[in-house]
């Protein structure tokens, strides 16, 4: 039992990574910690977009690849109650993002930030089925989304774990808050390709873009959040805490 257990020791010793040397390290101690986090964040979403991090087996953020996402949300009247499952999904923009700020409690194992996108869209086969403004609304096909000017609010939650010795941030949860100045999006083969009432929901869903994702933001949020912390998690998982936060 005493070897086994080494073994386990000496392989998660192993399993751990250190972060790529050209990236900015911010010393948790430094009175300017959030400043440089906010410049190393923004240099980190460069150099992630199109290379991602091969070390970690990370993927590249440009564009964002996701098998599934499925958005069920029964809206907060009774003009939306809708259901869209989206596979095969692409989300462009990310590593283009602003960071306008950051705001770490390393105490609390606790990160804050705000982003700014310019540009976000959304690529993906859907699966659309429930009703808007009373209009029954199915179809199946390809669709995209496109954000403008899309504002998101980063809330990380981790906590400390230990393993082979070394500390580790483990994440628990990812909650996103956004907002956008506009929208446009595209259903293709709505209402089994039938033009008319296709284009016409397609339009109702541009003109009406804020009072939608207003009626959708909790399931939209809570799968924004799951498919960020996803991601990040590929890092702190593997990277030990004092190598990400040197002290």
């Amino acid at each position: 039992m005493i070897r086994a257990a080494m073994i386990l020791s000496l392989l998660q010793l192993m399993s751990c990574h250190d972060l790529p040397e050209d990236w900015i390290k911010c010393h948790r101690n430094d009175p300017q910690l959030n400043d440089c986090l906010k410049t190393a964040v923004q240099g980190v979403l460069i150099q992630l977009g199109n290379q991602g991090l091969p070390s970690l087996d990370l993927k590249h953020l440009e564009p964002l690849e996701v098998n599934e996402i499925e958005v069920q949300q029964k809206g907060t009247s009774d003009a939306v109650s809708m259901k869209i499952v989206l596979r095969n999904a692409k989300l462009h923009g990310l590593s283009k993002s602003s960071i306008l700020k950051f705001d770490a409690h390393l105490d609390n194992y606790e990160l804050d930030g705000e982003t700014l996108t310019a540009v976000m869209k959304l690529e993906a086969d859907y699966v659309i089925n429930g009703n808007i403004f009373v209009i029954p609304v199915t179809g199946k096909g390809k669709c995209n989304v496109t954000l403008y000017d899309a504002t998101i609010l980063h809330g990380i939650q981790g906590k400390r774990v230990e393993r082979g010795g070394e500390a580790f941030m483990e994440l628990k949860k990812y909650k996103t808050t956004f907002s956008a100045k506009r929208m446009h999006s595209h259903f293709d083969n709505l209402f089994n390709g039938n033009k008319i009432l296709g284009d016409t929901v397609n339009q109702i869903m541009n003109d009406n873009f804020q009072f939608l994702i207003n009626e959708m933001k909790p399931s939209l949020e809570k799968q924004l959040g799951i498919i960020l912390l996803n991601y990040a998690d590929e890092i702190f998982k593997k990277v030990p805490f004092d190598n990400i936060f040197p002290p």
